[in-house]
């Protein structure tokens, strides 16, 4: 009897293995390995096996420049996806967001200051503009009443003098009317005495309770403003302006001059109105 050999070759299990095969054999590639094993129902014949390894290869249908392409995105894609930010990353991220948070905050100090300063400057003129409007109110209320001595009005109401009421360079004082006093109900006249004087840099206002004061009565004394260096008076006679007042006449104008520590020298002047002497019924 006559034994057929149906044992295939390696050519035919090849070709099998091939046409098993996908059509896109991108990630297999069919290769001989290393290696063989006994055909079954004859153990004295050997042929190498055939197995598949998976490795990258080229797509069928596409050109070797399109799938380098495809390695290299594939690369790159799986780089960022197992990388993540290394020790300079973060140090170099720690120092910029320090850089800004010290560049917000000082801006944020700048903001600040600027908000301090411009309240202190609004505040300081608030206080000028407050001083120099009573010193308005009491030249444009100037009334010619000299003071109660022995009896007798003087005939003098304008007194200026350097170290006058104890004062660190020229004070003044004089009357003026408008000290309200509805119906006469307080003891005292609607006339009032003022002085106005410099004391250790502050510029002060100070008034009398009545308008004929005891000797031994003591002036209410009010700071107005701080920081004052020198306080002047001048006086407006004819054109010409003076530092000293005439005796038997008023001026038609007093000037004031403080020179103030940060602001520097400032100059007001106001207009007396015309001479004119209190009434009986005033006094």
């Amino acid at each position: 009897m006559m034994i057929t050999n149906t044992i295939p070759s390696y050519n035919t299990l090849l070709q099998k293995q091939t046409k098993l095969a996908p059509r896109e054999r991108g990630c297999c590639e069919t290769r001989k390995k290393t290696g063989s094993h006994a055909l079954r129902g004859n153990p004295l014949r050997y042929i190498p096996y055939i197995s598949k390894v998976c490795i990258p290869t080229q797509r069928v249908g596409t050109s070797r420049g399109e799938f380098c392409d495809n390695l290299e995105t594939l690369g790159a894609r799986n780089a960022r996806l197992n990388t993540g930010f290394t020790l300079l990353e973060m140090l170099l991220a720690l120092v910029i967001f320090t850089l800004l948070s010290l560049a917000g905050w000082q801006i944020l100090g700048t903001v600040t200051k600027a908000r301090d300063v411009q309240a202190e400057h609004e505040l300081r003129l608030g206080e000028l503009d407050y001083a120099f409007l009573l010193m308005k109110q009491d030249f444009r209320q100037f009334v010619d009443r000299g003071p109660r001595v022995d009896g007798k009005v003087s005939s003098r109401s304008l007194f200026s003098e350097e170290g006058m009421l104890d004062s660190d360079d020229q004070a003044i004082a004089f009357v003026r009317a408008g000290w309200q006093n509805t119906g006469y109900r307080l003891p005292r006249s609607n006339l009032q005495r003022v002085y106005y004087r410099l004391k250790d840099n502050h510029l002060e206002r100070a008034y009398d309770r009545v308008l004929d004061k005891a000797m031994d009565d003591e002036p209410e004394f009010r700071t107005l403003l701080s920081g004052v260096e020198a306080l002047k008076f001048q006086f407006y006679y004819k054109g010409k302006w003076r530092d000293t007042i005439k005796k038997k006449k008023l001026p038609e104008a007093v000037a004031i001059q403080l020179t103030l520590t940060r602001e520097g020298e400032i100059e007001r002047r106001f207009i007396l109105p015309s001479s004119w002497s209190a009434s009986d019924a005033d006094v």
